[in-house]
């Protein structure tokens, strides 16, 4: 009975419209949005019309799909509302589509993306339609530098020095783990690209960044590898509890240090113990000026490897 909800729930009470309403060949196709945010993946479940009573009926029919999909921006205000946006279960869908973004991850990352668009929609004073008009590529950076995925969309910041940084590395498992994963835009993997550095030994390992001429540095950030791919459904059954880390991810890094180099002379250096974090933000005091980044990992949480998906040098 723990198990039991107290209270019947329906899905759908209310029906909102935006400016684009998702449907289920958006889904099934995987159509491509010029102003997606956010992302989904959970089968398209439709339970019977029926409830209890068609007894002849299965309890759900599920649609399922290849790959992950986009959802526009634009599913996420109201149509006739200025400052109205739509979120979690509200958003514009088709009622089969709904059966895919009704879910809690979802959910939870169209959430995120509300709140960067209402920080930039109050950054400079636009209603919700026109943050996607005039916004939608600063949105979609701010949402990645989030650590929000969303399929096809790169990292493109003209902020971010290491894009065009040469990366070199201490040393990496394979030609698919090489060091310049870390700037090729996605800090995912995605299908058979693993899109991550992998360092040979979970030992003494380094990877720099390597900008060919002094820049001023505000920020770097480190994405690491949290393995998104385990499976942490909650549940009762052994079988599916034996597969979480009760504790830090093994896979993070744990200690790191990193230095800024400027002509060959270290200029600023900050040691980091005991990280738990995914995507670890180093923020400085006074912006540096440096022409390479060194960043050395000395331990895992565990694991056999260190493994990084991104890095970041910003300069604002």
């Amino acid at each position: 009975m723990h198990w039991i909800g107290f209270l019947p729930g329906k899905r759908e009470s209310r029906r909102f419209i935006g400016d684009y309403t998702l449907t289920a060949n958006d889904i099934l196709e995987n159509t491509s949005f010029g102003d997606a945010i956010a992302y989904g993946g959970w089968p398209m479940d439709l339970h019977a019309v029926g409830g209890i009573a068609a007894s002849s009926d299965d309890p759900t029919t599920y649609y399922k799909f290849k790959d992950v999909y986009q959802i526009p921006y634009r599913c996420l205000y109201s149509r006739n509302i200025d400052n109205l946006f739509l979120g979690g279960r509200l958003i514009s869908t088709t009622h089969i589509a709904f059966g895919s973004t009704r879910v809690m991850g979802t959910c939870s990352v169209i959430g995120q993306a509300i709140g960067l668009a209402t920080w930039l929609a109050e950054r400079y004073s636009l209603t919700p339609r026109k943050v996607g008009k005039r916004k939608i590529q600063e949105l979609q950076q701010e949402a990645l530098k989030e650590d929000l995925y969303i399929p096809r969309v790169i990292n493109e910041d003209p902020l971010d020095l290491a894009r065009s940084a040469t990366v070199s590395a201490s040393s990496s498992t394979s030609s698919r783990t090489a060091a310049s994963a870390v700037i090729n835009g996605t800090a995912r993997t995605v299908a058979d690209k693993l899109n991550y550095w992998e360092s040979a030994t979970d030992g003494e390992e380094w990877i720099d960044l390597d900008l060919s001429r002094a820049a001023s540095i505000r920020e770097l950030n480190i994405r690491f590898d949290s393995n998104l791919s385990r499976e942490i459904m909650p549940s009762l059954l052994t079988s599916r509890m034996a597969l979480q880390e009760k504790r830090v991810q093994s896979t993070l890094v744990k200690d790191f240090t990193v230095q800024f180099f400027d002509k060959e002379k270290i200029v600023k250096e900050v040691s980091v113990r005991d990280n738990y974090m995914r995507n670890y933000w180093l923020r400085l005091e006074e912006p540096v000026l440096s022409d390479k980044v060194h960043i050395m990992l000395h331990s895992t949480n565990g694991d056999k490897h260190h493994r990084i998906l991104r890095s970041d040098a910003m300069n604002k």
